[in-house]
């Protein structure tokens, strides 16, 4: 199956979630992500579960709607969670 979610708009939607906890956690949040655990697929070691001990704690203490986790990058309607995965660690490496 070809990829819906392109690299490009992956690395847009991770840019506005690393923005988005930057405003609410401060910059701190990025010394807690274990790089080599990221997997956007697994709910307790994407960002979010990192963060928080799981996927939906996070979204729920950030008061996240579901629309809201896809558009900055924390969930992909097309479980394109490669391309996500991906492009967080661009972001956390600050490369993008």
């Amino acid at each position: 199956m070809a990829a819906t979610v392109s690299a490009r708009d992956a690395l847009r939607a991770a840019k506005r979630g690393a923005k988005f906890l930057d405003e609410q956690l401060g910059r701190g949040w990025r010394r807690k992500i274990r790089r080599r655990q990221l997997d956007l697929a697994e709910p307790c070691n994407c960002v979010l579960g990192q963060l928080y001990g799981d996927y939906s704690d996070g979204a729920y203490e950030l008061g996240l709607v579901y629309s809201e986790e896809v558009r900055l990058g924390f969930d992909s309607e097309e479980e394109e969670y490669e391309a996500l995965t991906a492009a967080w660690l661009e972001v956390l490496r600050g490369r993008a």
